[in-house]
């Protein structure tokens, strides 16, 4: 049987009480940082969405067949999409981009010492978690080479304690669950919460030359065939978008219509309700 636990740790030094006092505490870092990415995520999807639209607009290209984008472009259009995507997520079909969920599986191990399995789809969220002194990595798998640096003997000793707390291997069945950050608590924002991550006039422009000469670039090619085909002609657009490159006049072409996209397209419009 394949056995993947490779975000597996164990908790050191701590009894029950001063678990969940830890516990509580790591859940109250995680929303906020939960609340700081989502408001990032938000309003920086918002505007790159709109911009987006208005510079495929003044392009008159339909470019659906070779880079498809159909995004919300406004902020109710932005929260209807983002409770569609919750919903989903809720039924286990992943959304990596806009997953926060973050749950912590642990049962008691000896003396002060737990085993605990983190499910989250943000290795930000995962960083937090690592930084905590009483966190020590004890995953364990063995469908290819074990971890470097690990003896043989504690590998088989991670093998056999995480059969006998976890029998089937299935966490929920064996093991208590602690819910500490959800994404129903990630929905509506307010203006306050998005400010601090509105992109500025500078970097909307540059996203906007960018994406239109790209755009452009592979409409010149005939667009692309396979995923294979596609990294290869991005990687040749990538190294001539560059000053001096060979694709480089595209920035000069299409510069002046993002600097009135921008100034027609105050952020403050995009927050209305």
């Amino acid at each position: 049987m394949s056995t993947k636990i490779y975000e597996g740790f164990e908790i050191l030094g701590l009894d029950t009480t001063q678990l969940f006092t830890e516990l509580e505490a790591l859940g109250q870092e995680l929303r906020i940082l939960a609340k700081q990415e989502y408001a990032a995520w938000f309003i920086q999807t918002l505007v790159k969405n709109l911009d987006r639209k208005a510079w495929r607009t003044r392009t008159g290209k339909e470019s659906d067949s070779i880079l498809p984008f159909e995004f919300p472009t406004s902020y109710a259009g932005m929260m209807t999409h983002r409770a569609a995507a919750i919903r989903k997520m809720e039924e286990h079909i992943r959304d990596p981009e806009q997953d926060w969920d973050f749950a912590l599986c642990f049962v008691p191990a000896g003396e002060q010492r737990w085993l605990a399995i983190p499910f989250t789809e943000k290795e930000s969220m995962l960083a937090v978690l690592r930084n905590k002194p009483w966190y020590r990595p004890y995953g364990y798998w063995n469908n290819t080479d074990q971890l470097e640096g690990v003896s043989e003997e504690e590998w088989d000793m991670r093998a056999k304690e995480w059969e006998a707390v976890m029998p089937s291997f299935r966490p929920t069945q064996h093991m208590a669950k602690f819910e500490m950050v959800t994404n129903r608590e990630l929905h509506y924002i307010a203006n306050a919460e998005l400010e601090p991550y509105v992109p500025t006039d500078a970097e909307r422009q540059e996203r906007i030359i960018r994406d239109a000469a790209k755009d452009e670039y592979f409409y010149a090619m005939g667009g692309y065939s396979t995923a294979s085909d596609f990294l290869d002609k991005n990687e040749v657009f990538n190294k001539g978008f560059v000053p001096g490159g060979t694709l480089w006049h595209l920035h000069t072409e299409f510069a002046p219509m993002a600097e009135e996209i921008v100034k027609s397209n105050p952020v403050e419009r995009l927050l209305e309700r």
